[in-house]
């Protein structure tokens, strides 16, 4: 008995410090699955990991992407454009990640920010897995509020910013690159 109450604490212990291993938000921020199954030329559906910031009572929601997984369906799949799929898709669905997200147009209008990474990799032990390398973005600024009919009015205003600084490695790498390696995705922010 004895032997099995410790083998459960390995266990316990173990699975704790790999989570926390796992994990990938920063504190305060939310890991969240999208799943994306309508992207144009693709057979299977796409999981973008996001974090995901939001308070019932702040104005704005944030989303940082950090891994994008189950490309290898897709026909002539391009990054980027997927990237902006995917922020579209956040932008335009932001009241199935916060609570209270529906704001009518009369009232004001919800400030969505979206990181996207500069650099990616592409996972060398899963193909078509890609991951975010160093902490550099591309900060999109969506303005959303929902009209009288009950659709979502989605802006895109122009102000994007660059935060952090993209080492001379990863810019100079476009993709593809093999596995492992850091490269860059070309953005509104693009140095």
């Amino acid at each position: 008995m004895k032997r099995y109450i410790v083998f459960l604490v390995f266990v316990l212990c173990s699975f704790l410090l790999f989570t926390q291993a796992k994990a990938t938000c920063p504190d305060g921020w939310v890991e969240r699955p999208v799943v994306i199954d309508n992207f144009p030329a693709c057979n299977y559906y796409i999981t973008a990991r996001v974090c995901l910031r939001c308070n019932i009572s702040a104005p704005f929601i944030q989303f940082k992407i950090t891994e994008i997984i189950g490309i290898d369906s897709c026909i002539g799949f391009y990054l980027p454009s997927f990237i902006d799929f995917l922020c579209a898709r956040l932008s335009a669905n932001y009241f199935e990640f916060c609570p209270g997200g529906y704001i009518p147009c009369a009232a004001g209008r919800r400030d969505i920010y979206v990181y996207i990474p500069l650099c990616f990799y592409e996972n060398d032990e899963q193909p078509f897995d890609f991951l975010f390398c160093q902490e550099n973005w591309c900060v999109e600024h969506w303005s959303v509020c929902t009209l009288p009919d009950g659709t979502v009015d989605v802006v895109k205003l122009s102000d994007s910013q660059l935060v952090g600084n993209p080492p001379e490695t990863c810019i100079k790498n476009p993709y593809p690159q093999p596995p492992g390696v850091c490269f860059h995705i070309e953005t509104e922010c693009t140095p």
